[in-house]
């Protein structure tokens, strides 16, 4: 899970720039999708050091861990969702309006003008 969050994080840092958001929807963006994938790498790190897991991950074939452990685990993991679904909706609503262009990058120029 780290791997891919690194994988997700390289693709989205290389298309930050072409995000179309206000300064509060990039910032709730940035910090869900950080407390997305943290959050549930925080989970199956709780449940491979506890031994435990198998009521929220039952293929891994974990042993189930004391009711304490294991909603420790669940509640970890519940709360990753909601926000990377919330960091993935931002992201894609600021792809689909367009392509910002810095100030120092936007150039005008007119027919007949020499470069």
């Amino acid at each position: 899970m780290s791997a891919l969050l690194g994988l997700i994080l390289i693709a989205l840092g290389l298309s930050w720039p072409r995000l179309n958001l206000g300064k509060a929807a990039s910032r709730i963006a940035f910090w869900f999708l950080l407390y997305s994938g943290f959050a549930i790498t925080a989970a199956f790190l709780l449940a491979g050091m506890w031994g435990a897991g198998k009521s929220i991950m039952p293929l891994a074939g974990a042993p189930i861990g004391t009711p304490f452990q294991e909603c420790v685990i669940t509640a970890v993991a519940y709360s990753s969702a909601p926000t990377g679904i919330s960091s993935f909706a931002l992201i894609l609503w600021g792809l689909r309006l367009g392509t910002r262009h810095p100030p120092e990058l936007a150039v005008d120029v007119h027919p007949g003008d020499s470069l």
